[in-house]
């Protein structure tokens, strides 16, 4: 599932990001990612909108901000 991080942490680098704003991203993808593992979805391509909206939840019950919450879904 984490194939792509690479290709788009390079992405972002070539579209100018800074380097603190990759590395929040690329970390957001990853908490993500292993949000999706607990809940058994194995690939990317089969991440349904209850996915992110579950993803939300969770982070919202984990006590997260809602700036933080918003930060961790723009990734």
């Amino acid at each position: 599932m984490h194939q792509g991080l690479e290709a788009f942490k390079h992405f972002l680098k070539e579209d100018g990001k800074s380097d603190d704003t990759v590395k929040s991203y690329v970390n957001n993808l990853r908490r993500f990612f292993r949000y999706l593992q607990q809940e058994n979805v194995s690939s990317t391509s089969v991440i349904k909108r209850n996915d992110v909206t579950g993803y939300r939840t969770y982070l919202l019950n984990k006590r997260y901000r809602p700036g933080t919450i918003n930060n961790a879904l723009a990734a």
